[in-house]
């Protein structure tokens, strides 16, 4: 086989290789910051001792469907923990 075609080739699969890694990354980068189905915060509170937070949050998954409303606590000062590909926090519910 000629040197040039074999480059060419081999420049063709290393193309098409970092073309699909590039997908691969946007697809991921896209689901983590647009997930489907995130949390919305409505309300957060903090009790009298400073040591608890209790966070109001609704999430909604499409026009038509309802309206889901739930309740966490979580030691004060700590952040919310959402998924990472959903965008729902689910450590801590209570109601």
């Amino acid at each position: 086989m000629d040197p040039f075609a074999r480059k060419m080739i081999y420049g063709s699969f290393v193309y098409g290789g970092m073309m699909l890694v590039m997908f691969a990354v946007l697809t991921v980068v896209y689901l983590h910051t647009r997930p489907r189905c995130s949390d919305r915060v409505v309300m957060e509170s903090t009790n009298p001792a400073g040591k608890w937070t209790a966070t109001v949050m609704e999430r909604r998954c499409g026009t038509d469907a309802p309206f889901f409303t739930h309740v966490t606590l979580r030691p004060a000062g700590k952040d919310l923990n959402r998924g990472f590909f959903s965008g729902s926090a689910t450590g801590g519910e209570i109601f």
